[in-house]
């Protein structure tokens, strides 16, 4: 059971549905996710083998509602205004953020967006439910605070318990002449050296690389790769002359 959601807009508002106030949360699933399978068959046999799994969109419906309260009392006035708001932030097909809380402190992200404009049922005085559905074209939740690791001068190990490959993003400073990170035959390498006190960021998540927040892909090498770390028992092997800090985003099928 969810107590609360948070719902931010790109342009950074934002609601928050719980069990009180004038937003509240009825229910949301965030468990059901579609797959398909590719299948092989190998020419001159019989029958086929599973391929790779795909998972579809994520569709996680809302059961929302607005209480119209002011002072106690049931306000037509504050409902309109918490309408409004419902409308400007959480507008149909504009991707935004949204994370959950269950019973604990740490929250879960998606990246979704709303299908359509809700319609407003009345339940009782100035209290009116809606549902939505919002859709997840990246279907996987995430943690909003990922497990942490810095670079020192020994291998980094990192387990991978879930299904899917777990992305990370690598943090350094500079001044470097270049950093190359390598796992199981896999290699990222920024062949390019860094100034001092600018900032390289690899984000093998959205994959790209920035420098201050200005793209910078032009700075890794032709032959890296925006690897993933599979599932199981994972060793990077760095090579830099600064620290780097690591930051690894598991992946959940539901939460």
């Amino acid at each position: 059971m969810y107590r609360k959601i948070l719902y931010i807009s790109p342009q950074g508002r934002s609601i928050e549905f719980g069990p009180c106030g004038i937003y509240r949360l009825r229910s949301i699933d965030t468990s059901g996710l579609g797959t398909t399978s590719d299948t092989v068959r190998a020419l001159n046999t019989h029958g086929t083998a599973a391929g790779e799994i795909l998972y579809n969109q994520r569709t996680i419906p809302c059961r929302l509602a607005l209480v119209g309260t002011d002072s106690g009392r049931h306000s037509m006035v504050r409902l309109r205004e918490a309408w409004q708001t419902v409308l400007r932030v959480m507008a149909p097909h504009v991707t935004a953020t949204l994370q959950v809380w269950d019973g604990s402190d740490t929250p879960y992200t998606i990246r979704c967006r709303p299908l359509e404009v809700p319609t407003l049922t009345r339940k009782l005085g100035a209290w009116y439910n809606f549902d939505v559905e919002l859709i997840a074209d990246d279907p996987f939740w995430r943690e909003v605070i990922p497990e942490e690791q810095t670079w020192t001068g020994d291998p980094i190990r990192i387990y991978n318990e879930q299904p899917m490959e777990m992305p990370f993003t690598a943090t350094v400073t500079g001044p470097v002449d270049s950093v190359e990170i390598t796992c199981g035959g896999q290699r990222l390498f920024v062949n390019q050296s860094i100034p001092e006190g600018q900032t390289l960021i690899i984000d093998t998540d959205r994959r790209r690389v920035t420098l201050d927040g200005a793209y910078a892909g032009h700075k890794l090498s032709v032959d890296s790769d925006y690897f993933r770390l599979p599932t199981g028992e994972n060793t990077l092997e760095v090579t830099c002359t600064q620290p780097v800090t690591f930051r690894f985003i598991r992946l959940y099928l539901g939460v």
